[in-house]
């Protein structure tokens, strides 16, 4: 949200409308702005969002999986003689691999956030113009 306000408001201070006889000025000063990161805040917001995706995917694939299992493991017991089948370990096994890993995406995804947040905390803009604090 704040990289947006950013760009609209350094697209804003570099237009100027001219009357339709004037002509350009060719030595108006830009507004550049440079910031000293190894991953710029946007391009972790983004790579955070992927890798919350990708937990979720697992959450759901695993307990679809998990799920299958448990239930296929229930009709194979009600088949066989002894009324055991190691399908619903195998879903127990499924479902809390699948969590775990899940669990690890969601963490490097926060952790992420967590940095582009910390980033964007350095920035200030103010109508007196926009300020990085080190």
């Amino acid at each position: 949200m704040l990289c947006v306000a950013m760009i609209t408001l350094s697209a804003t201070a570099q237009v100027r409308v001219l009357a339709t006889d004037q002509k350009p000025d060719t030595n108006l000063q830009k507004l550049s702005i440079m910031f000293n990161y190894d991953d710029p805040p946007s391009s972790l917001l983004m790579e955070s969002a992927y890798y919350r995706r990708t937990a979720l995917n697992i959450y759901l694939i695993g307990g679809a999986a998990s799920g299958l299992l448990f239930l296929l493991g229930d009709i194979q017991a009600k088949q066989t003689i002894s009324g055991v089948s190691p399908l619903p370990a195998l879903g127990a096994v499924t479902a809390i691999a699948t969590g775990i890993t899940a669990l690890v995406f969601e963490y490097v995804s926060i952790s992420m956030e967590r940095r582009a947040g910390e980033q964007l905390k350095r920035i200030t803009i103010s109508a007196g113009g926009v300020s990085y604090h080190f």
